[in-house]
């Protein structure tokens, strides 16, 4: 490659004045220009003005940025009369035009502007185009429509069309009109775009060209498509459930013949309806309160879904506001969780339901469009939350003066729901609550007796019990010992756990898992009414035993610091297994779920 000479042209186009290239390294395939300005390459580019019987040498050369995205793309080419053509820059590629209808083919010319005038502004002199370095080049030249549309079919179609070449002639001479498309990708951390282009250029013989870009799609999501993975087999999925011995799994139809998978959940009266062909992976897993789970990446549209099953729950990705509003401005929910559990979806749209005009606070708008993108999000995945839709119609109605947003879209699945709520009797929709009770145990603190903590031994030991300790109890502890006891150990039932309690509000509380090998698991923690304040010490769970133990321990000392009226929870622990701490809360488990968006 001609490695002295691309030096020279790029001091003299590209760098500052006073640059220089500093150091030069690689190949013919490839060569790299070290500069104070950053990093080049400079490689034998294969477009197909490099074919041209008026080109000798074609070569696209990259610089890098000094912040992500900021690479720019440059062009030259070699002329059969030795001149050297910079292609970014707008006269000399306008020159190099004039050579359109005397040899020079039109598509290779349409391929150059279509890579390296793709920027936000060609207005000129020159064009330096910025690119992200996935992309691999700047802009792409549409040669074939029905591929592109193919590889983009979440674009309008039609959108774009193949190149079209008209040559005419009037009394002027011999002249040229062509149209063809490009498209340039924008990629982030999170997401890529693409934007669209069409392109309209027309010359005469011997004179330089005249060419216009319009905007036609402007930085729109790439939607990828999923690739070809193998689903489930209906013994996997079976197996599965094995170890979420609480949920129910039935396979409904002939596997062969595109049979379905309902999932069903006692506890929240509802059940999941999948594809069995839309079932691509499943991950066992504990959830935050310790319990086995699992977690499934359900496929059959543009994006994986997760549906994570427990054995008192369904868990499930909210649909987007887009999916349930009609228009053309996109709306975000900054609240949204990327994951909602179907008992929290019940409660939370009882609760605005029951009494929806105490509740609008002005936020009404926001208030049902989350709700609703709830309900969704579990409709999608075959679940049929009617007493919700029950409440949401009955908050809509009494607020549709009073928000401001689009209107809903026209979707059949909501309003089969709707239909089918108004069927069934409001007796059979409302014969439960999903709402928490209030519990106010203060009345049976104040009759607590010695007792009453005794009963508990050995689960619940309270070290150096005596009428003191028990006035103590009675003025700083707002729940009996019974409701301290099963809050710290639900789910654990071979643990055990020593209370010390002072008279000053302050307190400390051992506890002792008995684990299948005859070791103990132990957890330790302070707590100060007066502070408000609980503080986790020490955590030890023998290695490669515990399961969801760790899960469990925290989530019950969390739920019983709320019984408390702890302000904070506070860990001191060290030497706690970091990985434990890494994962715990963080879902979907899967890559491909987090990749696509369900949370994060």
């Amino acid at each position: 490659m001609r490695a002295n000479e691309i030096a020279a042209l790029v001091e003299r186009d590209i760098l500052y004045p006073g640059d220089r290239v500093e150091r030069i390294t690689g190949d013919q395939a490839e060569l790299r220009l070290d500069t104070r300005r950053g990093g080049m390459r400079a490689r034998s580019a294969p477009w197909l003005i490099a074919q041209s019987d008026c080109v000798t040498d074609a070569v696209r050369i990259h610089l890098s940025g000094d912040l992500p995205g900021s690479d720019q793309a440059y062009g030259y080419v070699w002329l059969d009369d030795g001149r050297v053509v910079l292609l970014n820059e707008v006269a000399q590629f306008r020159e190099l035009g004039r050579r359109l209808l005397r040899g020079l083919d039109p598509l290779a010319y349409a391929e150059i502007l279509a890579e390296l005038y793709s920027g936000r502004d060609i207005s000129g002199p020159v064009v330096a185009p910025v690119f992200m370095p996935g992309a691999g080049q700047a802009g792409f030249f549409i040669r074939d429509a029905r591929q592109f549309h193919a590889e983009h079919p979440y674009l309008p179609a039609g959108l774009v069309s193949s190149p079209d070449v008209q040559p005419y002639h009037t009394r002027a001479g011999h002249h040229l009109r062509m149209s063809f498309f490009a498209y340039e990708l924008h990629m982030y951390e999170l997401t890529t775009t693409i934007s669209v282009y069409a392109w309209q250029l027309e010359t005469v013989v011997g004179a330089p060209p005249a060419w216009t870009r319009t905007t036609v799609a402007s930085m729109v999501p790439v939607v990828r498509q999923p690739k070809a993975v193998p689903s489930l087999s209906v013994e996997e999925v079976r197996a599965a459930f094995a170890s979420v011995p609480e949920a129910r799994v039935a396979v409904l139809g002939d596997p062969a013949a595109g049979a379905g998978v309902a999932m069903h959940v006692p506890a929240i009266g509802d059940t999941a309806h999948v594809a069995a062909k839309d079932l691509l992976r499943v991950q066992r897993m504990y959830a935050p309160d310790g319990s086995p789970a699992l977690e499934f990446v359900v496929g059959g549209g543009p994006e994986a879904l997760p549906l994570i099953i427990t054995g008192t729950d369904l868990v499930f990705q909210p649909v987007p506001p887009d999916a349930v509003l009609d228009s053309r401005i996109p709306m975000r929910l900054s609240g949204m969780p990327p994951l909602v559990a179907y008992s929290e979806m019940m409660r939370d749209v009882e609760w605005f339901g029951r009494d929806p005009v105490a509740r609008f606070n002005g936020q009404a708008d926001g208030t049902l469009l989350q709700l609703r993108c709830f309900i969704m999000g579990a409709a999608r995945l075959g679940m049929r939350p009617l007493a919700a839709v029950h409440w949401w119609q009955r908050a809509w109605e009494l607020a549709e003066d009073e928000v401001g947003l689009p209107p809903w879209r026209d979707d059949p699945l909501w309003l089969d729901l709707v239909a089918e709520a108004r069927l069934a009797s409001t007796r059979d929709l409302l014969t439960r609550s999903w709402l928490q009770p209030q519990v106010d145990e203060r009345g049976a603190v104040a009759r607590l007796s010695v007792d009453d903590f005794l009963r508990l031994e050995p689960a619940l030991t309270v070290i150096g019990l005596d009428d003191e300790l028990l006035g103590a109890w009675r003025g700083w502890v707002p729940v009996t010992p019974a409701t301290f006891a099963a809050t710290l150990l639900r789910g654990v039932p071979d643990g055990s756990a020593e209370v010390s309690f002072y008279p000053d509000g302050g307190g400390s509380v051992d506890i002792r898992v008995a684990m299948p090998s005859g070791k103990f698991a132990f957890m330790q923690f302070r707590f100060s009414f007066p502070d408000g304040d609980l503080a986790i010490d020490e955590i030890r769970i023998p290695s490669g035993e515990g399961g969801g133990l760790f899960r469990r321990l925290m989530f019950n000392t969390e739920a019983l610091a709320a019984q408390l009226g702890m302000k904070q929870v506070s860990l001191h622990a060290t030497d706690v297994g970091a990985l434990a701490f890494a994962t715990l809360g963080v879902y979907p488990r899967d890559y491909e779920l987090r990749r696509t968006g369900a949370n994060d």
